[in-house]
């Protein structure tokens, strides 16, 4: 059940528009003339009969679970990314070693 929900989650990544329309209204994914007028949705519903008996149960639960799938993922994304940018600005705190050099300029007293 969790693979056809993750998969279905890839899909809608990749068709953006219809998983607009589709998060407005779920029960679009049990209506014959909204698949029929969206190829690419209706070959996959064919080719993935499983998702498709998710569907036809209950569309809501079906798309919200992909839809979870789908965020998860970028989630982990963006934390990582945050960790980075968390070191960089620690080095940029360290002062430059210029001072020490001005006081070395004047020669040693013998």
């Amino acid at each position: 059940m969790n693979r056809e929900q993750h998969s279905f989650g890839q899909f809608l990544g990749t068709h953006s528009s219809m998983s607009v329309e589709l998060s407005k209204n779920p029960s679009l994914l049990k209506n014959r003339e909204y698949t029929s007028s969206h190829p690419e949705l209706d070959a996959y519903l064919k080719a993935h009969p499983d998702a498709q008996s998710q569907v036809a149960k209950d569309p809501d639960a079906f798309l919200k679970a992909s839809q979870q799938f789908n965020s998860t993922t970028k989630t982990g994304t963006t934390t990582s990314t945050t960790g980075t940018t968390g070191t960089s600005t620690t080095k940029t705190t360290t002062p430059p070693p210029s001072t020490s050099t001005t006081n070395t300029s004047k020669p040693p007293k013998q």
